[in-house]
């Protein structure tokens, strides 16, 4: 499929472009400028009735034709459609209620009503804080509050282990170095 699609875009053009070398000097720009706007828009109007929608749309769809349900078997999505869903959509609703008889008793809607009560509260923005947000924050402001190392400038006098290459070659030249043995 990647080579189809690099290879394929550079053959378009070259066809694309040797067309145009022959419909240009007897038609104009206009008619390519057109032929070049229509063709893709009727292509694109007749693959949208001719394809079927994606795989994952026509596995939720009640009724497929035969030639939909080959597709999605190619494709390795058999009958078994539950895979394309999550779990909370598959799953029946008296499942989550299965464990619940009748309606409840006196007692237990009070204790429903009090743990209610006790865990209601004001809302203030001091409930939904984010720390993470508030350790990077505080971690930018250290940074900027942090002197940054500044280069010393270096010291005129002293050249430390820097050579004059130049003074050296004038001084060799006069003979002023002892030569090596």
């Amino acid at each position: 499929m990647i080579m189809a699609t690099f290879t394929g875009a550079p053959v378009g053009g070259l066809v694309g472009g040797q067309i145009v070398a022959v419909l240009l000097p007897h038609f104009g720009w206009r008619v390519i400028f057109i032929l070049g706007g229509a063709f893709p828009l009727a292509l694109v109007a007749i693959l949208a009735a001719w394809l079927p929608g994606s795989p994952r749309f026509l596995a939720r769809k009640p009724n497929l034709s035969p030639g939909q349900a080959a597709l999605l078997q190619r494709l390795g999505i058999a009958a078994g459609r539950a895979e394309l869903r999550y779990g909370d959509e598959v799953r029946d609703e008296a499942e989550y209620f299965k464990g619940i008889k009748g309606k409840p008793d006196r007692e237990q809607r009070k204790q429903l009503a009090s743990l209610v009560a006790e865990h209601t509260q004001h809302w203030s923005p001091s409930l939904a804080t984010d720390p993470v947000e508030q350790a990077l924050g505080s971690m930018i402001t250290a940074k900027q509050k942090r002197e940054r190392p500044r280069a010393k400038k270096p010291d005129a006098g002293k050249g430390g282990n820097v050579i004059d290459l130049m003074a050296v070659l004038k001084k060799s030249l006069q003979g002023g170095l002892p030569q090596r043995s």
